[in-house]
């Protein structure tokens, strides 16, 4: 099984979809426990990814989802709307979910 460069494919994401990255917001599942249920943040085995930099590291598909986890904060270059874009897993297989704010929505304030 091919390993996932975890920088290479959200870049590839970001492209694809046209936008621009405003925040990075990922967390491994530990520091995301940790988060949710508190405790000692300490924890020798809490990741937390704010950068690019951070994340050029390659992780088994299989294994993305306890490794990665959290939002990645955008926007669409050409309507400077928001998008994020959030790790997914669906039996043993990874891949970025990218979400908008749906029409209906934004035409209520219109």
């Amino acid at each position: 099984m091919c390993k996932i460069n975890v920088k290479k494919s959200i870049l590839d994401i970001v492209e694809e979809n046209n936008l621009e990255i405003l925040k990075i917001d990922l967390m491994n599942n530990d520091k995301s426990l940790i988060r949710f249920y508190g405790g000692n943040r300490d924890v020798l085995f809490c990741k937390v990814y704010n950068t690019l930099e951070e994340l050029d590291f390659e992780v088994d598909p299989f294994d993305m989802q306890e490794e990665v986890q959290g939002t990645v904060y955008c926007r669409d270059k050409d309507t400077k709307e928001p998008v994020w874009i959030v790790s997914c897993e669906d039996e043993c297989s990874s891949w970025w979910e990218v979400n908008k704010v749906p029409d209906f929505y934004k035409n209520q304030f219109s």
